[in-house]
């Protein structure tokens, strides 16, 4: 049956008003419509039949678009309109489903969405005329209720046949379509028709049928329309099932073979791009019309300029009438392997030409395809097979592994250069003499000969790879890891053996210094006070024998415990820094992971103090942590002492500048009161030495501020008070304060500042800053030096720097300046600077800039090359 008839048929028996449309020369042709349809119209169907529907809807375009988009598509979708019939005056409500059928066909349904007490009497008849034809189609049909109540209203025999089940077991929809659709498809069919109900739309969908009764498989195509009432309830659903097996083998077959043939193009392709060969197609009339890259390269010409020539463009016509008597001897069925010579570009050249017709499947030649390779080189190399010989030996000489083939008779016939360096021998030395007598161990010589023997008769075809030792000239052994293969001539008859060595003697000494080394980890692992252990994947997967004993445990008590166990004996204040700790160690290629120091309970109910190191490793070949803990409760205890020293420290020196601060106030207060009233009863010398006492008095007063100011830096004790402040007028402020003693010793001030830098900070702290690090570079620079002061603003940050030309610092005095009563002596140097100082004076500086958030750094190349300091503070907006 064709597909023309098929359809027709199809459309003859469907129970609703069908509309056959097929697509013929960008025209869309009704081509049948059934009797339900004549209420549609008012003409019969002999009249209508084979008119283009462009014509039949002039008076409603949106059908023909309809018809148009199912074309363009190639789909299935549903419209709902109001419709007048031809033959009655009333509006009806209608629902048109168009589907496109492959390769040209268009089916419309069309239903009218009417009264529900009626339909299921109309189906009822439709079914009793529908039944007997339905059965002979090649379709599978059947309708069923989804409301009031589910249930199959009509099932053909064919799809009874298909499913295997008995006309009686289709009672209950869900259960019966369980049982004969495929496990696999049945949520995509059940998805499919909620969707449908959902939508009152129609569905279609394939899947696979399983035969109860024999198990075979169909691949079936449903297609299924709901009639729909006037309330919009689905009441009644119309489904047509097409085999579509053939369909999908066909499509897998075509899959197969369109994937064959490209497989084909791409070697016909790669043949003809990169073969060195001259391979051309030819057709009858002995033009060219294809060429590889070969036959260009050969001549210098494009193939553009060779398609559709024949032999006298490229080689005259004397050579061109001599290959055509050969063509035409191909063209006739025979096949051409020939040897010809030919004037290439002024030279000539031999070719081995071998033709043979194309044929098509009938047979018929239709041109024909010809290889020809150029051995005029080959030619003349026979007479120099010598030399031949000898490349091949530089070739075989090139290779960095031992090449040697051995005779039946177990001789050297060849060897390569690795092969001599590694036995000591020339070649010379090596051909001819007996492989296993002279180069092998003695203990290894009767096992290893009688292997040979059976390989060269034989007996053994696979022995691809051996590990064997070779001795050389001085009785070394080098262990060679072996390819062997063997050498056959054109009878099959095996004729000499032909091994690659590797000389692995190194690598296994790696791995046994591995092997050792494995264990000399062990040995220092489990004799360690540390703890280590592996974690791969969860598991633990090694601990050393010290690692339960931090806790209090013994090995067979945490033998069989996982990952969770470890993390239950962390400090439950610690886990959290613990997690953090290790996603940052983990996520981060660091070179020396920091450590983190935690607390764990303890067995017997202590706290411990804990230090652990995590980091990434390979565990046999695979990533895994490897984890170091040490017991750092000592150490725990001894810093806690110490900051309870180092706060009685703190509090002794506040208590003593108080203490200081009273008398000293008194000897100041009466020198400053004896000056002030009784100068002129004084000597000159004595008001000397009453201003030497008022000085002393000053740094006295200094050195207490700043034991002060250090004491609360170190206690966190120094609460700030910023506020917007310009730090610009500061700056200013406190090189003209100092600008006096930088003229006494005849500096040069370069300064290069923002007008105004406007950011959060206490001023006078920060004064203190700049005037310290200023009156450094005043005081240790040599008179008649240069001093620049700079500005910038950079990531966020304004950046003081502060850079002289003064003695500058060594490596040593770079990490002493920052550091507490870190002074650095300049006494008895002969050196003219300012040597005043407490070493508290950079120390409080830094800590001054960390509390607000910036830093102080200093850079020096060395001694007498000048330094820079650098003061950043963040520049903050509100």
């Amino acid at each position: 049956m064709s597909p023309n008839d098929y359809l027709n048929k199809i459309c003859d028996v469907i129970p609703i008003a069908t509309f056959l449309f097929k697509v013929k020369d960008d025209k869309i042709i009704l081509n049948n419509f059934n009797k339900e349809a004549q209420k549609y119209t008012k003409l019969n169907i002999e009249s209508l039949r084979g008119s283009n529907a462009s014509e039949l809807f002039t008076k409603n375009e949106k059908i023909y678009k309809d018809l148009k988009k199912c074309v363009l598509e190639k789909s299935k979708f549903t419209e709902e309109r109001i419709y007048k019939s031809e033959q009655n005056t009333r509006y009806i409500h209608v629902s048109a489903t168009y589907q496109f059928l492959p390769p040209n066909f268009i089916i419309v349904y069309v239903s009218e969405i009417f009264d529900p007490g009626s339909i299921e009497t109309k189906l009822s008849k439709s079914h009793q005329d529908f039944n007997p034809n339905s059965n002979e189609l090649p379709v599978a049909l059947y309708t069923y209720t989804i409301k009031p109540i589910k249930k199959f209203l009509f099932v053909s025999k064919v799809m009874i046949k298909w499913t295997g089940c008995r006309s009686d077991d289709f009672y209950n929809i869900d259960d019966i379509r369980r049982k004969y659709i495929h496990p696999d498809d049945i949520k995509n069919y059940n998805s499919t028709i909620k969707r449908s109900i959902e939508k009152y739309k129609p569905y279609k969908v394939e899947y696979r049928i399983i035969n109860q009764s024999n198990k075979e498989i169909h691949f079936v195509r449903e297609y299924s329309s709901p009639l729909i009432d006037k309330t919009g309830q689905s009441l009644i659903y119309f489904s047509l099932l097409i085999d579509i097996t053939q369909e999908k083998l066909a499509i897998r077959r075509y899959k197969e073979s369109e994937k064959r043939l490209l497989e084909i193009e791409e070697m016909f392709r790669a043949i003809f791009e990169n073969d060195k060969d001259c391979i051309f197609i030819k057709d009858t009339e002995l033009r060219y019309v294809k060429i590889s890259q070969g036959l260009e390269d050969l001549f210098g010409l494009p193939s553009k300029e060779i398609i559709g020539k024949k032999d006298d463009f490229l080689f005259g016509k004397e050579i061109a009438e001599k290959t055509k008597y050969e063509d035409l001897k191909v063209l006739n069925g025979n096949i051409c392997d020939e040897t010809p010579q030919k004037l290439v570009n002024g030279e000539m050249r031999t070719f081995h030409t071998t033709k043979v017709p194309l044929r098509k499947k009938n047979g018929e030649i239709f041109g024909l395809c010809g290889i020809a390779r150029d051995i005029t080189e080959r030619i003349s190399m026979k007479t120099s097979l010598q030399k031949e010989k000898e490349l091949a030996q530089k070739y075989l000489d090139i290779a960095g592994v031992i090449i040697v083939v051995l005779n039946p008779d177990q001789t050297v016939q060849l060897i390569n250069k690795k092969g001599c360096e590694i036995l000591g021998y020339s070649q010379e030395e090596l051909i001819g003499r007996n492989w296993f007598d002279n180069f092998i161990p003695k203990r290894n010589t009767t096992e290893i000969k009688k292997l040979f023997r059976k390989i060269i008769i034989g007996d053994i075809e696979n022995l691809q790879y051996v590990e064997s030792e070779l001795v050389d000239k001085n009785g070394n052994e080098h262990l060679i890891a072996w390819n062997n293969t063997i050498l056959k001539n054109n009878n099959g008859k095996i004729i000499a053996s032909l091994s690659s060595g590797t000389d692995i003697t190194e690598r296994k000494e790696f791995e046994e210094k591995l092997l050792e080394s494995e264990q000399n980890f062990r040995n220092i692992a489990e004799n360690t006070l540390l703890g280590i252990f592996i974690i791969q994947d969860g598991e633990v997967k090694y601990i050393n024998q010290h690692y339960p004993e931090l806790f209090g445990y013994k090995y067979n008590e945490i033998d069989n415990w996982d990952e969770l166990k470890f993390q239950n004996l962390i400090y439950v204040e610690d886990k959290a820094k613990m997690l953090k700790y290790m996603n940052f160690t983990l996520n981060r290629d660091l070179e020396t992971p920091k450590g983190l120091q935690f607390r764990a309970y303890h067995k017997s109910g202590d706290i411990i103090w804990l230090e652990i190191y995590y980091s990434r490793t390979k565990y046999n070949a695979k990533p895994a942590i490897f984890v170091i803990i040490r017991d750092i409760t000592d150490m725990k205890e001894a810093e806690q002492k110490l900051i309870d020293l180092n706060n009685m420290k703190s509090d002794f020196i506040r208590r003593i500048s108080h203490e200081l601060k009273t008398p000293l106030v008194s000897i100041k207060g009466y020198a400053d009161l004896m000056l002030n009233l009784h100068r002129e009863n004084l000597s000159e010398s004595l008001i000397g030495f009453i201003e030497e006492i008022l000085g002393g008095c000053s740094r006295l007063e200094e050195l207490i501020k700043d034991l002060l100011t250090s004491s609360k830096l170190e206690s966190n004790q120094l609460s700030l008070k910023k506020e917007k402040n310009d730090l610009s007028f500061l700056i200013k402020f406190a090189i003209k304060e100092l600008k006096g003693v930088a003229n006494a010793r005849k500096h040069e001030l370069q300064v290069n500042i923002h007008n105004s830098i406007i950011t959060n900070f206490e001023k006078e702290l920060v004064y203190e800053v700049i005037s310290n690090l200023l009156i450094n570079s005043i005081k240790y620079t040599l008179p008649g030096g240069t001093i620049r002061i700079k500005t910038e603003i950079k990531d966020g940050f304004v950046i003081l720097s502060i850079e002289d030309t003064g003695i500058g610092f060594t490596k040593e005095e770079k990490e002493l300046i920052f550091t507490q009563f870190g002074k650095i002596e300049r006494y008895g140097q002969g050196l003219d600077l300012g040597i005043d100082g407490t070493g508290l004076g950079l120390y409080n500086a830094k800590k001054i800039a960390e509390i607000h958030g910036g830093q102080i750094w200093m850079e020096s190349e060395g001694r007498n090359k000048g330094s820079t300091f650098y003061f950043s503070l963040p520049i903050v907006d509100d």
